[in-house]
């Protein structure tokens, strides 16, 4: 029998059992490559830092700032008559010139130099005639003021208050009423007093001799005033009959003659202010009435209101109290509100507010020319990126670059224009000739930066354009002015100027009223149109000189609403 071997198997350790889990890898791989590979080490990229662009917005800030106030001290140089040299003048730089802060700051330290140079300029020509400057007269000696020593300052002392007594209300015993005196008869006192003076002489001296006692003057009693007349009602025929459109609604009024005409114009004023603060919506009941369109405003007020203030002057006083009397309820409601309205104390944009109201149109704000509306304001504390969408931040950085390129620009034409002589000669000649191709182009460089800047504006978001509404108002209202100093720069041809503006020309013939009134229709036919010389002959003989004046001081598109009306009511 065979005897069976037990084989006891031996067990491994936990630490073995875990080694030998571990798998090793010795293969041995190799690659072969053609020969026409070429082999290359592999750079890694590394990763660019990001450029510090809170330092470049902080510097394009300074760099508007610093326009700003060359731009305000060139105007302010206009304003004195000052020829700017043109050393002083600010070189025109794009943005892309602008490639680093370097440059950048280099551009800020030129137009600081410049800025300074031109305050100089600026006070040296404000310097005052030392021989006018009166002196006044040296104290007498002794007269100084001595300085008394000064004390040390005294410790406050603690003083406790004192109990003061109750005092015990006074009784106060009944007044006993009073008897008035007895009239007194004064002529009768006097006669009395001097027959005792007499009778006293007489017993003194029986011989002695008196004068007669004067006779009494009767007393004149006074006039009476007579009471105020009361003014008589008004007449029937005094009055008319109208219909007017209040809200929508007809109303019939008796009202003066003339009454239909003044309100016409009145209503007119009115809508036209309602229609320019609807037009300026920048955002969700918020309305801003430009500039210019307050200035236009303004003026048509008070030309109203002096054409309604003589009117009124003009009626009887039965009329006018018919107007002031608050029984005739919707006369004197109407007359109260054009006298109220038409005054200087309410302001256009007061004025729409009333009008929004009684049209019951929501609003949070209407301003008017240089007034910032409140979110305007809360925007620009935001700093450079003041929106939450990025798209509104660029638009936003994209306008203020505009603006900057925009500023720098207006202040190289203005010295250019400064720069030109003052041109006055009976027959054009090739110095004024070259002075008007030279303005012209000017001019054409203007309208562009314009257009630069309208349509930039117009991209934004209504958000974006409450932002910058400041900063749009500002350069127009430049660009405006620049155009002003364009217009006086202009040849003079005809002789010297007037000292008052020429009347209008009563010798015009059909043919020659005809002539200038193409001129003009073809003037306001333009998309960019020049207040050459040439508009300005045919508007000073169909117009006047006052009317030329009043005409180169207006934006275009007044320029043709007044021309329009000159044309219709003059020569129709």
């Amino acid at each position: 029998m065979v005897k069976t071997k037990s084989v006891e198997r031996d067990k491994k350790k936990k630490a073995d059992i875990i080694n030998t889990n571990k798998n090793t890898n010795n293969q041995i791989v190799q690659i072969l490559f053609p020969n026409d590979v070429e082999l290359r080490k592999v750079k890694k990229k590394k990763k660019r830092k990001p450029s510090n662009t809170k330092k470049r917005d902080e510097l394009l800030e300074t760099l508007k700032q610093n326009l700003e106030n060359y731009d305000n001290l060139q105007q302010q140089a206009q304003q004195l008559k000052i020829k700017i040299p043109t050393e002083i003048g600010i070189s025109v730089i794009n943005r892309s010139d602008l490639k680093t802060d370097t440059d950048i700051q280099n551009y800020i330290d030129d137009v600081s130099k410049k800025t300074t140079l031109l305050q100089e300029l600026i006070n040296k020509n404000k310097q005052v005639n030392p021989f006018t400057i009166r002196t006044p007269f040296p104290n007498r000696l002794g007269s100084g003021i001595i300085n008394l020593p000064t004390l040390p300052p005294a410790i406050p002392q603690t003083i406790m208050p004192t109990p003061v007594a109750p005092i015990p209300t006074p009784v106060v015993p009944p007044v006993a009423p009073v008897v008035p005196p007895p009239a007194r008869n004064v002529q009768e006192e006097l006669d009395r007093i001097a027959k005792e003076i007499r009778d006293k002489a007489k017993q003194d001296d029986p011989n002695v001799v008196l004068p007669k006692p004067p006779q009494a003057t009767p007393l004149t009693p006074l006039t009476p005033v007579a009471p105020l007349t009361p003014v008589a009602p008004v007449a029937p025929a005094e009055l008319r009959d109208y219909s007017i459109d209040i809200g929508g609604a007809t109303i019939k009024v008796k009202a003066p003659v003339g009454f239909d005409t003044e309100y016409s114009r009145y209503a007119m004023y009115s809508r036209a202010t309602e229609q320019q603060a609807l037009n300026g919506k920048i955002t969700d009941q918020v309305y801003h009435i430009s500039l210019p369109e307050t200035n236009s405003l303004v003026d048509s007020r008070d030309q109203e209101n002096i054409r309604f203030t003589n009117w009124l002057n003009s009626l009887t006083p039965a009329q006018t109290a018919y107007l002031n009397d608050p029984n005739n309820v919707n006369i004197y409601k109407i007359i109260n509100d054009m006298k109220t309205n038409l005054s200087k104390n309410t302001t256009p944009a007061e004025l729409a507010m009333k009008l929004f109201k009684e049209s019951n149109i929501p609003f949070k704000e209407i301003t008017q020319g240089n007034q910032v509306p409140t979110l305007t304001t809360q925007i620009r504390e935001r700093g450079a990126k003041p929106f939450k969408s990025d798209t509104d931040n660029k638009k936003y950085q994209e306008y203020q670059d505009v603006y900057t390129n925009v500023t720098s620009k207006l202040s190289q034409i203005n010295t250019e224009v400064e720069a030109l002589p003052d041109l006055i000669s009976p027959t054009p000649t090739a110095q004024t000739q070259q002075v008007q191709q030279k303005l012209d182009d000017i001019g054409l460089r203007l309208n562009n930066l314009e257009t630069t800047v309208k349509q930039k504006y117009d991209e934004l978001n209504p958000i974006v354009k409450v932002g910058v509404l400041e900063e749009n108002e500002k350069i127009l209202n430049r660009i405006r002015g620049v155009r002003t100093n364009i217009n006086e720069k202009l040849p003079k041809i005809g002789g010297a100027p007037e000292t008052e503006p020429a009347p209008r020309d009563p010798t015009l013939t059909p043919v020659q009223i005809r002539k200038y009134k193409r001129v003009l229709e073809v003037y306001m036919g333009k998309k960019r149109p020049q207040y050459t010389s040439k508009i300005q002959e045919a508007i000073v003989r169909l117009f006047g000189g006052e009317a030329h004046n009043t005409i180169a001081a207006l934006p275009f598109e007044k320029q043709k609403e007044y021309i329009s009306r000159e044309l219709r009511e003059n020569y129709p």
